[in-house]
């Protein structure tokens, strides 16, 4: 596909999204000719781009883009090009509009959810992901989200606990920020009397989610022995609060994420292959931001709308150029933190 995804003086405009499957020639400028029986003209209101600024054509199994004569120059990735053949991801810039190169999106994202976290996207990968999760969400299905840092773990999560419409509580419980020596009655509570400082009964956070969802973010962080536990707990529906000697029923359904890869902690030794085995009835993946780049003007829109940023707001052409060369490493969370500040 072929994405007009951002423009630099019109930020809240919405993408132009061209199926590139049936297609030999696209001819992209302000007022682009036909380009012949077998072309498609793409036409996007960008003062700054020439009336005919590129041509794109199929040549073989490629797709490659030309400058077709334009006063300002095409180009990919960042570079000035007189012509480039093009890999799936590739950003053309032309005028102060930015166009990507990508893989179309495919049927099972036809189901992608209208009130999924993500927002609109049109990246295959992530369409399909929520359209799984949505599926499973009224079951009792585990679920395992693969993401890095700031890909929207969390809202996932929250989103499976919203479509489940089980009655109790989302409860988040970041694993890797539980201290070694609190563990098991931070997870599983504690009985008044069970060690020094223990004045009272505590609940802990997996009865504080029963009847709701628990998230276990950071899974991969959980020391073997707090495994054992809470595979119990999944398994049997009871737990063990520290220094208490009758089991407390709960009903819990799980949704774990990480960064990690739990398979090769799992043949490393350092996690439980039967823990593995309860947490991952469905995994999937959430794509980084540098994967998206078709999806970052819906995400630069969605976001300045929620930073409150003016309707007139525009970029200068390196602004957008930035935007579309960043790596983003820590992803979403760190593109809205860097249109917070531009507002």
């Amino acid at each position: 596909m072929l994405v007009a995804a951002f423009s630099c003086h019109r930020p809240f405009a919405p993408p132009v999204v061209l199926d590139l499957s049936r297609r030999q020639l696209v001819a992209l400028g302000r007022s682009p000719p036909p380009g012949g029986p077998d072309g498609t003209p793409l036409a996007v209101a960008d003062d700054h781009m020439s009336a005919f600024h590129a041509r794109f054509e199929r040549v073989v199994d490629r797709w490659v883009v030309e400058d077709a004569g334009s006063k300002n120059g095409v180009r990919v990735n960042g570079v000035l090009q007189r012509r480039a053949a093009l890999s799936p991801g590739d950003v053309v810039e032309c005028g102060q509009t930015f166009v990507v190169y990508d893989e179309p999106v495919d049927e099972d994202a036809a189901a992608l959810p209208a009130d999924a976290p993500s927002g609109p996207s049109l990246h295959p990968g992530l369409r399909a992901a929520y359209a799984a999760l949505a599926r499973v969400a009224p079951s009792r299905v585990s679920v395992l989200v693969y993401g890095e840092t700031g890909t929207g773990k969390e809202l996932a999560a929250r989103a499976i606990h919203a479509w489940s419409q089980r009655s109790g509580p989302f409860v988040a419980v970041n694993c890797g920020a539980l201290p070694a020596n609190l563990v098991e009655s931070e997870l599983f509570g504690v009985k008044r009397g069970a060690y020094t400082g223990a004045t009272d009964d505590r609940p802990g956070l997996l009865r504080a989610a029963s009847g709701g969802t628990l998230l276990l973010d950071e899974v991969g962080e959980l020391p073997l022995a707090a495994q054992v536990s809470l595979l119990r707990v999944l398994q049997e529906g009871e737990l063990m609060p520290v220094g208490g000697s009758q089991p407390v029923r709960v009903d819990l359904r799980a949704v774990s994420a990480t960064h990690r890869d739990l398979e090769e902690m799992v043949e490393a030794g350092i996690f439980r292959p039967d823990l593995y085995a309860r947490l991952s009835g469905l995994s999937v993946e959430l794509p980084p931001l540098r994967e998206r780049r078709a999806d970052l003007g819906l995400l630069i829109a969605s976001l300045l709308q929620r930073l409150g940023a003016p309707a007139d707001v525009v970029f200068s052409k390196e602004a957008g150029r930035a935007l579309f060369r960043h790596r983003w490493p820590h992803n979403v969370r760190e593109l809205e933190k860097a249109l917070e500040l531009g507002v």
